[in-house]
């Protein structure tokens, strides 16, 4: 199978999980005719779109002002979550503090190249500062070297720092 392959099954396979949520059925404008064929094609309205994104601010030179922006969008929008570097969580979650929009942390970006340990206490602090997600950045040296156990303690290192209800991504 190649990439086109892949990516036309892996759509098919989330409109199909998206049809099963209320969407309408449309002719399928816009998506590969192996997706078509697979699923009917919902028709999503933006709302319906906005409560899986997470709207993101990661730019380290980012202006308070900037943040102000961003929550006032995912609260306009509806989105799922927001995502901030570690050292803005506390800000981003007092603004959302009871909107259900959730505070996401990236931890270990934009390289993911420290250390496991500094990884999983840039996660508590997160987790302490508000955060509801965690986003790691996987060790691409370790994964490129072929060093697995080295990639997966890592990743565990992180989910030990975590809660047992945190949503933990490997970037």
């Amino acid at each position: 199978m190649d990439q086109n392959q892949l990516i036309e099954r892996i759509v098919a396979e989330v409109v199909a999980r998206l049809g099963t949520q209320g969407a309408k059925p449309a002719a399928g404008a816009g998506v590969a005719p192996a997706a078509q064929s697979a699923a009917a094609v919902p028709v999503l309205a933006p709302s319906d779109v906005a409560r899986y994104i997470d709207h993101t601010m990661l730019r380290p030179d980012a202006p308070t002002a900037a943040f102000d922006k961003l929550c006032a969008e995912a609260l306009q929008y509806r989105f799922f979550g927001v995502c901030v570097n570690s050292c803005r969580i506390a800000y981003v979650a007092k603004k959302l503090q009871g909107t259900g929009i959730k505070v996401c942390s990236v931890v270990g970006f934009p390289l993911g190249a420290m250390t496991s340990r500094s990884k999983a206490f840039e996660t508590r602090e997160a987790l302490s500062d508000g955060a509801s997600e965690i986003d790691m950045v996987i060790n691409v040296g370790l994964l490129k070297s072929g060093d697995y156990a080295g990639v997966e303690e890592d990743i565990r290192a992180v989910r030990r720092a975590t809660r047992a209800n945190t949503v933990l991504k490997v970037i």
